[in-house]
């Protein structure tokens, strides 16, 4: 149990939740009456969900990318599960399978399609990140724009769209919404 979670990156699941609850509070808050009116029993809910949906696709792009580098991992990182043999390859793989269809599997059926959409976007650019032939890891540059596009933009934007969704008001942009998104993904 203690390779599955180091094999995670806690930092990256810190980041996500901290996130996710910036998005959901800025949502509640350019929304007039949302924390008043909400209801709780429903929203709490589909937020454990549409977290439990997040940290699995983090999950999913974190293990794909130890797997893909196991054997740069063994010199520049050798504390992680792969590359110390503290969890086998066969045990990454089963995580990072079964991470890489469940999180879909939670968003395609409990939120709009859009979110579902971006949901995959994200899930497809952390895979070309780590897996070959793509590997945008090897670019500098297209490193940068994959992180920041799926961190910065994907993850602040999915967010508040899920959080104004299941509130019932309707989207608009929110000018400090678009900072974040824009100063995460610069």
């Amino acid at each position: 149990l203690r390779a599955l979670y180091k094999f995670t990156r806690p930092h990256t699941i810190r980041g996500t939740i901290l996130a996710s609850i910036a998005g959901t509070t800025r949502a509640l808050i350019d929304t007039p009456g949302a924390i008043a009116d909400a209801q709780w029993g429903v929203m709490l809910p589909r937020a454990v969900v549409g977290m439990a949906a997040l940290l699995l696709g983090n999950a999913f792009i974190v293990g794909i990318n130890q797997i893909s580098d196991r054997d740069i991992d063994v010199l520049n990182k050798p504390f992680l599960p792969v590359a110390s043999g503290e969890m086998s390859e066969k045990a990454a793989w089963v995580a990072v399978l079964t991470a890489g269809i469940v999180g879909p599997s939670i968003v395609y059926n409990f939120f709009p399609t859009l979110l579902f959409k971006l949901y995959m976007l994200g899930w497809g650019l952390g895979a070309i990140y780590s897996v070959p032939p793509f590997r945008t890891k090897r670019n500098p540059l297209l490193a940068g724009l994959t992180i920041a596009t799926v961190r910065g933009f994907l993850l602040n934007f999915g967010v508040y769209y899920a959080v104004k969704d299941a509130i019932g008001a309707p989207f608009a942009w929110s000018p400090k919404v678009a900072f974040v998104a824009r100063f995460m993904t610069v």
